[in-house]
């Protein structure tokens, strides 16, 4: 009974302590001193917050997955820099375009103003100066103008820039400007004139999708102004 009772009184007095070990509130040691969560179990191995180690984790698994992503890497790669390139591409080719237009409505502008219009050979030289600036604005150096009227002459008399005709296409023709006069002047009862310019495809936007089996070489793209003749 008086062991049973010292011991108890220890305990209770905190007699039992080591003070030489650390002490938690999980628990203590059969020494009887209390033993912190962080430090039970083997020193060599991590801990967690509960005293218990660990243990070694395995990395064998990384290289395999590092050889996916590659493997990944090499087939998504192609496809994004195909879009990516077409992306810019096409974008070039909207911002030129618009340059052609505009060209084109500034050649019939002055041609509706250009007085004596010949019934045939090459287009005036104004006329071909006007859509040369503003296409020169835009890097395109390459470029032929059809003019069509109907001033004077019956039937419509067609002009080249170059005299000789549409050096982009072969065969029979520019297949890029209309192929035909109009049937009827678009104002009844009046003269009229219709501009074209045509530009090859490899003037508006970079041919780098040749490689992919997208090629611009040969390929040309028109734009059509009318005007109602001034004079």
């Amino acid at each position: 009974m008086i062991i049973a009772k010292n011991l108890r009184v220890g305990f209770l007095s905190g007699g039992c302590r080591n003070k030489s070990s650390p002490q938690s509130t999980h628990g203590f040691s059969p020494g009887g001193s209390f033993v912190s969560a962080g430090e039970t179990g083997n020193k060599g191995s991590p801990k967690n917050s509960h005293g218990f180690g660990l243990g070694r984790r395995s990395f064998s698994a990384q290289p395999a997955r590092r050889a996916a992503l590659t493997v990944e890497l090499i087939l998504v790669l192609p496809v994004f820099l195909i879009l990516l390139v077409a992306v810019v591409q096409f974008g070039l080719y909207h911002v030129r375009m618009q340059h052609v237009a505009l060209a084109s409505r500034i050649g019939a502008e002055q041609a509706s103003q250009t007085s004596g219009l010949p019934s045939s050979g090459a287009v005036p030289q104004p006329i071909v100066d006007a859509v040369a600036a503003e296409l020169q604005s835009a890097g395109i150096t390459q470029f032929c103008i059809r003019l069509e009227h109907n001033v004077n002459v019956s039937p419509p008399a067609v002009l080249w820039y170059p005299s000789s005709g549409c050096p982009f296409c072969s065969g029979g023709g520019c297949t890029c400007c209309p192929s035909s006069p109009l049937s009827s002047p678009p104002y009844s009862g009046t003269n009229y004139v219709r501009l074209s310019v045509c530009v090859p495809l490899t003037q508006l936007m970079p041919n780098v999708l040749k490689v992919f089996g997208f090629d611009l070489t040969g390929k040309t793209t028109a734009f059509t102004t009318v005007f109602r003749y001034e004079l």
